[in-house]
């Protein structure tokens, strides 16, 4: 031959394929157990795995949902029922409507526990379940994006070595062609020189594309080998590894939210039994010998049984004369001695206006005697208040305690004489002689005294009161004069002297001006000592040797 043979073609070294990463560096790259290692092939079901526990999420929150319309249900139809059953007559006088009414009233505080385990499974399960598959969407959407982006690199990758490799068979046939002609070409005789060599030239030309075939294909197989192999290895496995964590997540979390859906049913159990526990002993304490006494109590007249009848003899032309009536008829006039009544419920009728005058004549000498102490404060300490109207106050309390006193010896002459008792002695007098020109109290009356101390109070500027509850607009010293009816206590604390020891501290919100006697100004921020509390809004504070009254609800309590 005149021109050598083709060599033999060989695989270059840059063709072998790319040795994977070790299979104990892959174990140890990621978790053991790991999506991305055990079941690195598996992406299309793992994400028909992912759909699936989200729509087991879904399945769980409709049954919690259904759980709170049912207590939700519950709760209400407990509600109207023990609103159509509570008892109008909250003072019911047997036990045993007493005990219903504990049982309704424990019935509707059983329907406010039902409502807090709906509400509580709401907030705490139900809407916690939602947010858990908005996650699980959004982490599967994030994966699925990944995994499709990481697949289509990949298939990129195959599909370009695919075409590379049918260049580089083309090549090499085209070639092994071009050889063959060129070899025949040589051996034939008849040929020109010039035919043979256009032969041989065409043979180099195809043996060249072969070679640039042969490289482009050896890069484009190592390009895919590494693509293939982070495909694998990397990209795909950190996919797999995502939704393996979103399932972890899953099922921890619903784990979490079911028990919380039990602890939820199991808080309220401690409320539960309380109102079940009340049922029972309402229940159980009712005496059925004492509700027939009540009855007896409430219908006993207190009048004897008639006595046998007399045998009326017939006389020729006489009428027969009635038979008396067993019981007389009530009379319908109604006296201030209850002597219209039957004789039991005139006594108890009785037995009640003394409880009730007593409970009166006790207020006012409370109210008397705080009078007498607030009147003592003042003349210690004139800058707190006027004594003298205290004065004027303190004698029309004590007239008003000598008529309850008249009042309540009258009831009690009717009630002895009742009884068959001695009657009691006549109360002593407490109020001094009438004043002269007729007796006229020279203190103005309760709404004159009212209407000028409304005034006063409106001519004063507010201090920044609370929006939601301003304090009461008049002054603490005129407020407790003109307000006869809850003023001051009786206790012996109730009026300490000016060292007395503080009863706390408290802390002043607003600014107030202290315009009227009694009040002290005092400026937001201020620290004072707690005198005295008092439950009428107002209470008597310290500032140094100051003392006077200010609004309750313009201090914030310390200690």
């Amino acid at each position: 031959a005149r021109f050598p043979a083709a060599a033999k073609k060989s695989v270059p070294p840059f063709l072998h394929p790319i040795t994977p990463l070790s299979r104990l560096e892959s174990h140890y790259r990621f978790t053991k157990m790991s999506w991305g290692t055990e079941l690195w092939d598996q992406y299309e079901k793992l994400l028909q795995n992912a759909d699936l526990g989200h729509e087991f999420v879904k399945r769980v929150e409709n049954f919690v949902k259904e759980r709170i319309d049912i207590e939700t249900d519950y709760a209400k139809k407990l509600r109207k029922l023990s609103r159509n059953f509570k008892s109008k007559e909250r003072d019911a006088k047997l036990l045993i409507m007493k005990a219903f009414n504990v049982v309704v009233d424990e019935t509707d505080s059983l329907a406010g526990q039902r409502e807090l385990v709906a509400e509580n499974m709401q907030s705490r399960v139900k809407d916690q379940l939602k947010h858990l598959g908005r996650e699980l969407v959004n982490e599967r959407k994030k994966a699925t994006t990944e995994g499709t982006k990481q697949l289509g690199v990949l298939q990129n990758s195959l599909e370009a070595l695919e075409r590379t490799k049918k260049s580089y068979e083309r090549a090499c046939k085209e070639a092994e062609t071009a050889q063959g002609l060129y070899e025949k070409a040589d051996a034939d005789l008849s040929l020109s020189r010039a035919q043979v060599e256009k032969t041989h030239q065409a043979f180099r030309q195809k043996k060249q594309m072969e070679d640039e075939a042969t490289g482009g294909y050896s890069l484009q197989l190592q390009q895919t080998n590494k693509c293939q192999n982070d495909h694998y290895h990397q990209h795909m496995p950190a996919v797999l590894n995502l939704l393996q964590q979103t399932e972890e997540k899953r099922i921890t979390r619903l784990s979490d939210h079911l028990a919380t859906y039990s602890d939820v049913e199991h808080q309220v159990q401690g409320n539960v039994t309380a109102c079940l526990k009340n049922m029972t002993e309402s229940t159980r304490a009712v005496d059925y010998k004492a509700d027939v006494k009540v009855v007896i109590d409430e219908l006993k007249t207190g009048y004897k049984p008639p006595g046998d009848i007399e045998f009326d003899t017939y006389k020729s032309g006489a009428k027969t004369k009635k038979a008396k009536k067993a019981l007389p008829k009530a009379k319908k006039e109604e006296k201030e001695d209850f002597s219209h009544l039957p004789p039991a419920k005139r006594k108890k009728k009785l037995q009640e206006k003394v409880r009730e005058l007593d409970e009166k004549v006790s207020k006012e000498m409370q109210e008397k005697n705080a009078m007498e102490k607030m009147m003592e404060v003042y003349q210690k300490n004139p800058a707190l208040g006027d004594s003298a109207i205290v004065s004027q106050e303190l004698a029309e309390r004590t007239r008003i305690l000598d008529g309850l006193n008249r009042e309540k010896y009258k009831f009690e002459t009717w009630l002895a004489a009742l009884e068959n008792k001695e009657a009691p002695p006549p109360p002593k007098k407490l109020s001094a002689d009438p004043l002269p020109g007729g007796g006229a109290s020279p203190l103005p009356n309760r709404a004159s005294r009212v209407s000028q101390v409304s005034q006063v109070s409106q001519a004063q500027p507010q201090a920044n009161p609370p929006p939601a509850a301003p304090p009461p607009a008049a002054p603490a010293a005129e407020t407790e004069i003109v307000d006869s009816e809850n003023e001051f206590k009786s206790d012996d604390d109730e009026f300490p002297e000016e060292k007395d020891t503080a009863m706390g501290r408290c802390r002043a919100l607003y600014d107030f001006p202290g315009t009227n006697p009694g009040e002290l100004a005092m400026k937001a921020d201020e620290m004072l000592d707690l005198m005295q509390n008092d439950d009428n809004g107002w209470i008597r504070v310290r500032r140094g040797n100051a003392e006077g009254y200010v609004p309750l609800s313009y201090v914030e309590m310390l200690c």
